[in-house]
């Protein structure tokens, strides 16, 4: 047990160092440590004691609180006299801390990206409004950590380059062979060095499985515009709208974890858990029996079992999730939005270019219409690249990159960067508006209909309720279908057919309004650049 070892622990000494330099240089920072265990909290506890700095200054929480007491604890760290929350992984679950703090110190990292996307999530969140300030301690001399440590290095390298990557820690989702490597790691042993090696290789493949299965949650794997023509096409016909969503069920499995979910006794029905940080408005905790399939749905009653579709809160919880992890990104120390860049080799064949991303809205009356990723191509003449299929099929590809290094990056690309830019802004914003005209005659046809419809509509009702009042009125001989004289009324009150009139064209203007807005497609803004990806041929070297 650490409380028995003696001497001040090293780590922890280091801890309260980084803490003091912390706040010295920003006096109303806080910040939140965490740790795996509930001996090295102890450990720090008595050690921050002996700190002038930090002595009653901090708070602790870990599991085994109630509500009220976890909540008590939170109010208390938001108090302008407490500096550090000391945390076990209790509280990575249900408090939402950004409005008052954007530093995080994990003391050990855990093998579970989950839970370390848990913690971050606790400042990481919208309402954020300072760059998070992410760090992590380790031993230099132990295996494991120096492992991870090789694997962050990795990221503030390309960080370094401008030159991003998804996160390799996230990469190592769901991968308990590489956990227990690591607890099986002997620095003593004669082939640990190998071993290491090992486990980065598997790490790697980790990544490669990571892109292949977020992808699709952040980008379509088709043309927007096609999927959109197939269902405008399809939905007045009585085919299939929706086939069974077998790659639906699959990426969500992908999402949530193989152990959120649970076979039942019949096949492609499942009990699903929702881990916590995909519920919310409309999502349920638990999902007793569920199924992706529309062949057994439509044999079931929804009571019986959940349909998951596309449209399904649980869904679009997890698609707002991969959104924002996109599309999000925080500014730089000058409060610049910074660049996702990349770079991949491509054949010989092909001339040096770059591939940019946009993000695309496009807004109308009733609100946002559609929102697209455009890639556009550009070579270093300044040329768009018009072959959509092949620009999408690298923008997929999940293979292996090729090694492309800075100094060439530089060479192809620093002095016509801004240039090339300016010109796929140009092509993506003239793509959106050409969109947005397409999108706007579909909708005025659509609105020309649904006027006509409604004109229809508007003058069968009100023959029908005149037809109802003269027979109310003894206007007409209900037998022998006789007008009769109509002598009139004075000092009458308002009947009921005038009443019902007066509100079929209440009702009839505000169905005037929403085809308007329906019809209404505005002019779309410039599109968001999200990145660029370099490519280089093969036969381009230094």
């Amino acid at each position: 047990m650490m409380k028995n070892l003696s001497g001040p622990d090293p780590k922890v000494q280091r801890l309260i160092a980084e803490l003091e330099k912390l706040f010295e240089d920003n006096p109303s920072d806080k910040a939140i440590v965490f740790t795996e265990y509930l001996d090295t909290l102890a450990l720090m506890q008595r050690e921050f004691d002996k700190s002038d700095g930090l002595k009653g200054a901090y708070v602790i929480l870990r599991g085994g609180l109630s509500p009220l007491q976890r909540k008590r604890i939170q109010k208390t760290f938001e108090e302008p006299g407490i500096r550090v929350l000391l945390a076990t992984d209790a509280a990575s679950e249900g408090l939402n801390l950004q409005e008052f703090c954007h530093t995080i110190i994990h003391f050990e990292l855990p093998w579970n990206p989950n839970r370390l996307e848990q913690r971050n999530g606790r400042v990481d969140r919208y309402g954020q409004k300072k760059k998070p300030w992410i760090r992590y301690l380790y031993f230099p001399n132990s295996p494991e950590d120096e492992i991870l440590n090789r694997l962050v290095q990795k990221i503030e390298q390309m960080q370094a380059d401008r030159i991003s990557t998804p996160d390799i820690l996230g990469s190592l989702a769901g991968s308990e062979e590489i956990s227990r490597d690591l607890v099986g790691l002997n620095p003593e042993s004669g082939d640990v060095e190998d071993r290491k090696r090992e486990i980065e290789r598997k790490a790697d493949e980790r990544l490669d499985y990571f892109v292949k299965n977020v992808k699709p949650l952040v980008l379509p794997a088709g043309s927007p515009e096609d999927e959109i023509e197939h269902a405008a096409d399809i939905l007045p016909s009585p085919g299939t709208l929706v086939q069974d969503e077998i790659s639906l069920e699959e990426l969500v499995k992908n999402a949530l974890g193989e152990q959120a979910f649970q076979e039942s006794d019949k096949q492609h029905i499942y009990r699903i858990t929702v881990p916590r940080h995909f519920r919310g408005i409309g999502v349920w905790t638990d999902y007793k029996k569920a199924t992706f399939r529309r062949s057994i749905a439509v044999k079931t009653k929804p009571e019986q079992v959940e349909f998951i579709t596309p449209l399904h809160p649980m869904v679009r919880a997890i698609s707002d999730d991969a959104r924002r992890r996109f599309v999000q990104v925080y500014p730089d120390s000058q409060g610049l939005r910074p660049r996702r860049l990349a770079a991949r080799r491509v054949s010989d064949g092909q001339e040096p270019s770059v591939l940019f991303t946009f993000l695309g809205n496009i807004c109308g009356g009733s609100g946002l219409l559609e929102e697209t990723i455009i890639p556009v191509r550009v070579d270093l003449n300044g040329r768009i690249v018009a072959d959509q299929r092949a620009n999408r099929a690298i923008l997929y590809d999940s293979g292996p990159a090729g090694e492309v290094v800075k100094p060439l990056l530089q060479k192809l690309y620093s002095r016509r960067f801004d240039a090339l830019l300016t010109a796929a802004e140009k092509e993506a914003h003239g793509r959106l508006k050409e969109r947005a005209a397409e999108l706007g005659t579909r909708r005025e046809e659509q609105a020309k209909a649904l006027r006509e419809g409604l004109k229809a509509f508007t003058e069968d009702r009100r023959r029908e309720i005149q037809e109802k009042e003269k027979v109310a009125k003894g206007l007409v001989d209900e037998k022998k279908g006789q007008l009769l004289l109509d002598l009139g009324e004075t000092g009458r009150k308002r009947s009921v057919f005038e009443t019902q009139l007066a509100a079929l064209e209440t009702q009839v203007k505000e169905r005037q309004e929403e085809i308007a807005k329906f019809e209404q497609v505005s002019e779309p803004e410039q599109p968001i650049a999200l990145g660029a990806l370099f490519l280089v041929p093969e036969g381009i070297r230094d």
